[in-house]
């Protein structure tokens, strides 16, 4: 595994070069010099811009708007309604927004600090069919615990205990998907995006049947140690609902991955 991640990470240069116009700021970020504030990470022939903390940052935005990794097998129609769960600084969201201007993008992020980046990434890039919410799914209504990331802001969690999150949790707004989009008044969602560092499981587990209907293409990343879960469950969750299904492992770390799944 170690031999594939780094063969990932260099197969991963030319598109960092040729779709990164300050593509330098990776490595700025890699050696913690970012300078004051969080500097903005520019796109070549677009005008997607995003303020960034980390190196994780500008990774994810790589593989969100370059690679469009949660993209893969589905065609995107204006007029959609998409619901990115886990929205961290915007970067999927804003990127559907700007490209199909008629759809309707919901964006959920709990962490207050990635909450303030999306606003304002929102802003920076002028999009108006973007509607932010600081809310964290799950089981169901109510205040939610959630820990922030130990080393990095995009990695906190409601769902994964010991290394990789903080000890201390703070209480935000949550939800159930059913509530949500009842709450949102969403007949159909055509697209529901997930990374919630292992939240996912929680979330489609306690979802009823009558609500999984109203989604029509799903893409996540799984993260199997998190909890006490497998992608295998949700691999057989979704199909006994009626999507065909579709997981690609992670070439750079064993437990995480893709998994996409479609409704006819």
């Amino acid at each position: 595994m170690l031999i594939s991640r780094y063969a990932y990470y260099l197969s991963s240069l030319p598109a960092l070069l040729r779709g990164l116009e300050n593509w330098w700021l990776l490595g700025l970020l890699m050696l913690g010099v970012g300078g004051e504030g969080e500097p903005i990470l520019r796109l070549r022939r677009s005008p997607l811009r995003f303020r960034v903390r980390t190196a994780m940052d500008v990774w994810v935005v790589k593989e969100v708007c370059l690679d469009r990794d949660y993209e893969r097998g589905v065609r995107f129609e204006d007029g959609w309604t998409f619901l990115d769960v886990g929205a961290g600084i915007g970067d999927f969201s804003i990127s559907v927004a700007r490209r199909l201007p008629g759809s309707r993008v919901i964006a959920l992020e709990p962490f207050p600090p990635s909450h303030r980046v999306l606003l304002d990434n929102i802003r920076l890039n002028g999009v108006q069919n973007v509607e932010a919410h600081p809310i964290a799914l799950g089981a169901g209504s109510g205040p939610a615990k959630l820990r922030a990331g130990a080393a990095e802001p995009g990695q906190s969690s409601t769902a994964r205990l010991g290394p990789g999150v903080a000890a201390q949790a703070e209480e935000v707004a949550g939800e159930s998907l059913t509530s949500l989009l009842d709450d949102l008044r969403i007949a159909r969602c055509d697209f529901l995006k997930m990374d919630c560092e292992g939240a996912e499981y929680e979330i489609l587990m306690t979802t009823d049947e009558a609500t999984l209907g109203r989604v029509r293409h799903l893409a996540l990343e799984y993260h199997d140690g998190y909890t006490r879960h497998t992608h295998g469950e949700l691999v057989d969750l979704l199909q006994s609902n009626g999507f065909r299904v579709r997981v690609e492992p992670s070439r750079a770390h064993r437990e995480i991955g893709y998994l996409f799944a479609s409704r006819d």
